[in-house]
């Protein structure tokens, strides 16, 4: 992945958690489940102005529109073998 395409992607990021947050507020969700949304957008937010710097000034980068962005597949994850900790993929793996 390229600058460009990380700050359409981080940009993404953003938009998403905030809408997340106003969901996670107006359905009156536990605080710290929005916190802990809101630090993200917050970490997002800055890494994003430190990738736009960085291409602004190096990398020159073209940014895609997010309609444009390719999909990033699926992933390979399979958990982590302690079905304490991945009680929901242990529980699809045994059925």
């Amino acid at each position: 992945m390229g600058y460009g395409e990380e700050i359409a992607r981080l940009r993404r990021a953003v938009v998403k958690l905030g809408g997340a947050l106003q969901v996670a507020r107006a359905k009156n969700l536990s605080p710290a489940l929005w916190k802990t949304a809101e630090v993200l957008q917050q970490t997002c937010v800055k890494e994003r102005e430190v990738v736009e710097r960085d291409n602004r000034s190096i990398y020159r980068e073209v940014v895609p529109n997010d309609p444009d962005l390719p999909d990033l597949g699926t992933s390979s994850y399979q958990g982590c073998g302690y079905s304490c900790l991945c009680p929901t993929l242990a529980a699809s793996a045994i059925s």
